[in-house]
């Protein structure tokens, strides 16, 4: 009977220290999760950053290539 009552606290004894490690292990991947979310979330921004700053610098790009058109035309046209 001493035995099994060894038995039983030792395998108490096993649980309790799995449980500890589950845990533990448990708090990590909920921590990684939190960085995997915020990391998520700062390279949507900055995808959407990229986006803007294309549209902006296409924008100044036709802007200026329209400017020139203008430029040649009133330098290029034939005086009256």
């Amino acid at each position: 009977l001493m035995y099994v009552q060894d038995l039983g606290a030792q395998i108490l004894q096993d649980l309790h220290g799995q449980r500890e490690t589950i845990l533990r292990a448990s708090n990590t991947l909920k921590g990684a999760d939190d960085n995997i979310t915020k990391s998520r979330k700062i390279l949507s921004n900055m995808a959407r950053r990229i986006w803007q700053n294309k549209i902006i610098m296409f924008g100044i790009i036709a802007f200026l290539v329209f400017a020139i058109g203008i430029i040649l035309y009133v330098k290029l046209r034939p005086s009256n």
